[in-house]
């Protein structure tokens, strides 16, 4: 009887700003997960997938956007994936899937918050309404 073990669930995901798009880009890092559980590495055609959605429950982030991604990497490498956001609050969650085509649990929701950059139009039409005694 064949047994398999679906690929470990992400512990962590996590995002630092980038200075480019005034804020609006993100470089999401994670650790590869192990193939059976946390153990052994992911082969081909094993891959990523990482969604943004303006909600953080996992039936919003499935109907998501979905990113490119990098190819799996040994379990314990550090991984990563840049996105840049229209603004707003969004949330990203990542999983994993083996050679198999076993697929790991959804990472916890990471809220980013991409700045809304550009100002208001200046105001041109300030002017007086009748005379001061």
């Amino acid at each position: 009887m064949n047994r398999w073990i679906l690929a470990a669930a992400f512990a962590a995901l996590a995002a630092g700003a980038g200075a480019a798009q005034a804020d609006t880009s993100f470089t999401l890092t994670w650790t590869a997960p192990g193939d059976d559980g946390l153990v052994g590495n992911i082969l081909a055609p094993g891959r990523y997938e990482l969604r943004y959605a303006a909600d953080s429950t996992v039936a919003s982030i499935a109907a998501g956007v979905e990113l490119a991604m990098p190819a799996v990497a040994p379990v314990g490498t550090a991984q990563q994936a840049s996105i840049t956001l229209p603004t707003g609050v969004w949330y990203a969650r990542v999983r994993t899937s083996d050679e198999a085509g076993n697929w790991s649990g959804w990472s916890p929701a990471l809220r980013l918050v991409a700045p809304d950059a550009v100002p208001p139009a200046p105001i041109t039409d300030l002017r007086t309404v009748g005379t001061a005694p």
